[in-house]
């Protein structure tokens, strides 16, 4: 079953390295914003990969008094605060961003306001606080692999975008880079186009 696991997984990495750094960022050079089919492309490999947990953990995974591992109610409460807190950072995110520019159509504008001041990739860090929440909440082998997946695939996503930002946008973008961290507590000093 691990053996299996590592294979399906590999195969989700590839299909998210295919679609964000292959397709979207084609993408993006071509015409400046994605096609609904790139954006649906997208949206499977983020389906594929919600997905993902419920082909290898055990049937009771997601019942936290089921599970082989006793889940303390110390990690249960913390479990619960970051899946609740990503929930609603998520949300927060995509209603300040809108839902066309987060499946990455033409915008008028850098968001710049609310959560964008603390980092530039908010959903991203509210999806990360999720898996983590219930990685914390249901652990096992599998739900850790399923966190080192969403960090893998959204940091794909992220270095396409900041590509197609720093082009759409140059000098304003590279200040921005400058003003807010990447995702959290760190900043990148210099956005670098790869030709």
């Amino acid at each position: 079953m691990v053996t299996l696991y590592f294979i399906c997984a590999f195969c989700l990495l590839a299909a998210a390295y295919g679609v964000f750094r292959v397709l979207v960022r084609r993408e993006y050079q071509k015409n400046g914003h994605l096609t609904p089919l790139t954006g649906f492309l997208e949206l499977l490999v983020w389906i594929a990969f919600v997905c993902f947990p419920y082909l290898f953990n055990p049937p009771e995974w997601w019942v936290p008094w089921t599970a082989d591992v006793p889940v303390s109610p110390t990690l249960r409460f913390i479990g619960l605060f970051l899946l609740t807190a990503g929930i609603a950072l998520a949300v927060t995110g995509m209603a300040i961003l809108g839902l066309s520019r987060t499946f990455g159509q033409q915008s008028t504008g850098l968001a710049q306001t609310g959560l964008y001041r603390i980092s530039r990739n908010p959903q991203l860090v509210a999806a990360h606080m999720m898996v983590l929440g219930i990685v914390m909440l249901w652990p096992s082998i599998y739900a850790a692999g399923w966190l080192v997946q969403c960090v893998i695939i959204g940091h794909l996503m992220v270095l396409t975008e900041e590509e197609h930002l720093q082009r759409r946008f140059g000098g304003i973008y590279a200040q921005y880079c400058k003003r807010v961290p990447r995702y959290i507590g760190w900043t990148l000093r210099s956005v670098q186009i790869e030709s």
